[in-house]
């Protein structure tokens, strides 16, 4: 069974602080798109779609487990702590997402 062995993850090093990034499953960048949806074509679209991505795929702050360093397993607070984040660490943190996601998609091509 494949399930969980392709994830690939991506670790980011700010400020001394380490933020790891994971590779979404089909089903959770479906969830992206459908959360993203309802802001097309607005001035929220890309944050959105930086804050849907984000929230799944960030899975530890400052070397601590997400779920942990934001004391809830909730997506809703996952959103929640993307959004109170400095607008350059969002970007930062989307761009090195992006860069993960272009890594996995050479590496399985």
């Amino acid at each position: 069974m494949l399930l969980g062995l392709i994830k690939v993850t991506r670790e980011v090093v700010i400020e001394n602080n380490v933020f790891i990034l994971k590779t979404l499953k089909a089903k959770d960048m479906r969830d992206v798109m459908i959360g993203t949806f309802e802001f097309e074509g607005t001035i929220q679209a890309p944050y959105e779609m930086r804050k849907q991505l984000l929230g799944r795929s960030l899975t530890h702050v400052a070397g601590i487990e997400i779920e942990q360093f934001i004391g809830s397993p909730s997506l809703e607070s996952k959103f929640a702590f993307i959004d109170q984040l400095d607008e350059s660490l969002s970007n930062r943190l989307y761009d090195e997402y992006v860069l993960l996601s272009n890594s996995a998609k050479e590496k399985y091509s």
